[in-house]
């Protein structure tokens, strides 16, 4: 039925207000979804803030790179046990082993041959102080006393009245036997001479005016 068709006259209740009347009273419904979306964010995104949150807290977050933090490697200090000093039974004392000497080669020419031929020659002056008769064989006793077993005296002389007393030795090797003979005897050390023509293979001692006796 159109306006024109209406019988009745129009009255106050036709007269609307159009400004007074209630907004989208006719409007249409919203959907559902529209209404729902907003609480579906909220419990999606406070979570997920709260996930975040957590991590950072806690430590570093991870890239996404495949590579998992390195956590830091420890490593114990080996530990030493302690040394239990040596305990000694009452009434026995701990003695350290004997040290054993060192072993020498001994050095040709500083060994002492008691075997070896010695000729002591008489060979003092007449203006000898001292008693120049059996000299050389008191000199030979005195030798055979110290240990050596070949001394001998000898009649002939080397040089008649010499002043200073002499040892000869013949060959390297016996540097060191004519060295403590003349040592035993109280000639000097550097009255001792090597002479392959006097001494030989052997040891002669010659007599002289500065030889004195024990």
């Amino acid at each position: 039925m159109s306006k024109r068709d209406y019988p009745y006259p129009p009255d106050e209740f036709d007269q609307v207000d159009l400004a007074a009347r209630p907004k989208e009273v006719h409007a249409a419904k919203r959907s559902a979804w529209s209404r729902a979306w907003p609480f579906l964010l909220v419990v999606v995104l406070v979570p997920a803030a709260a996930f975040i949150a957590v991590k950072l807290l806690s430590g570093p977050v991870s890239t996404g790179t495949g590579e998992q933090p390195t956590a830091p490697v420890i490593t114990a200090e080996p530990t030493t046990q302690p040394t239990e000093p040596a305990t000694e039974t009452p009434g026995e004392t701990l003695t350290p082993p004997p040290e054993e000497p060192p072993t020498t080669e001994p050095v040709p020419g500083e060994m002492t041959n008691f075997a070896i031929p010695i000729t002591v020659m008489n060979d003092v002056s007449d203006a000898y102080e001292g008693t120049r008769d059996q000299l050389a064989a008191r000199t030979v006793a005195q030798l055979t006393t110290a240990g050596f077993t070949a001394a001998s005296a000898s009649g002939e002389h080397v040089e008649n009245g010499r002043a200073t007393s002499k040892v000869y030795y013949g060959s390297a090797e016996a540097s060191g036997t004519a060295e403590a003979v003349a040592d035993t005897i109280g000639i000097s050390a550097g009255q001792v001479e090597m002479d392959a023509v006097r001494a030989a293979s052997a040891i002669v001692v010659s007599l002289g005016d500065d030889f004195r006796e024990p």
